[in-house]
């Protein structure tokens, strides 16, 4: 009598007989969480910081995208963020050095408007017109201003969009490098947690660094498997992703240095005799 395949291998053969139907139900579960926190959100301050709290990323991504939108698209207008501290700071300098802004070549004499100038010292520290952080998700933000309006439920629509593009990555991803379990359970992990989908909210750029995490490793498996084109598909959403966070040169990096180095090392083939 043949044993009984072990308890993995049935579920796993479970999951790839009924694929179609265990991905539609992940992504229908994905869209449904996506709808529960949405109806507990709206009626709290969450989907308002950018509007209410100056201090906020919310707030100085809702102010860039208006400023970009507005005409200035390649920003030759410095813009950075003024919070209470950076007031104070500004203040503080001024009181102490009051001719600092006149050795800059900010002002003319002592005689200018501390407020305004505060905002020039800090334009001036900051490098004048260069972006205060990476550019590409204030400039989504400014595209769905101009096309869609300056609500910002149109922002939270499409970063919900990508929330559940990235369940089916994670999904994508667990099948391929490991199982079909493990596959769903990335998934499920995915589309249960709480602090992803809930920043999906708000006009933050967490959601599309998670996107494009997965985007790319999505893209190096199928350079490392297959080649050609695809390591130019890689490279051009590598370039994207150091648009959204610097910090993805690391990973690009590490990501090259892995592929040449298994280049390296795999053995040489043999052919028959």
């Amino acid at each position: 009598m043949t044993p009984p395949l072990p308890l993995t291998e049935r579920v796993d053969a479970w999951l790839v007989l009924h694929r179609r139907r265990v991905l539609g139900v992940l992504l229908f579960a994905a869209v449904f969480v996506r709808l529960m926190v949405g109806m507990e959100l709206a009626g709290g301050p969450l989907l308002h910081i950018h509007e209410k709290n100056p201090s906020s990323d919310n707030y100085f991504f809702a102010q860039w995208s208006q400023h970009l939108s507005e005409g200035d698209w390649l920003q030759r207008q410095p813009l950075h963020p003024m919070t209470a501290w950076m007031r104070r700071v500004a203040g503080q300098v001024m009181r102490e050095h009051p001719t600092y802004p006149v050795q800059l070549g900010l002002a003319k004499d002592t005689a200018y408007a501390p407020q305004a100038m505060a905002v020039t010292l800090w334009d001036h520290w900051l490098g004048g017109p260069t972006y205060f952080q990476e550019p590409l998700y204030p400039y989504l933000l400014a595209l769905t201003r101009v096309v869609f309006g300056a609500d910002a439920a149109f922002v939270f629509a499409w970063q919900l969009a990508l929330g559940v593009l990235g369940v089916f990555l994670a999904y994508r991803l667990g099948r391929v490098l490991f199982s079909e379990t493990a596959g769903v359970a990335a998934a499920v992990l995915a589309l249960l947690y709480a602090p992803l989908v809930v920043h999906e909210f708000t006009l933050l750029r967490d959601s599309l660094i998670v996107l494009f995490t997965l985007v790319l490793v999505t893209a190096l498996v199928a350079a490392l498997e297959r080649g050609g084109w695809r390591w130019t598909a890689f490279g051009a959403l590598a370039g994207l992703a150091v648009l959204v966070k610097v910090p993805f040169v690391i990973f690009v990096g590490l990501a090259l240095a892995g592929a040449v180095a298994s280049r390296r090392c795999r053995a040489p083939d043999v052919g028959r005799v």
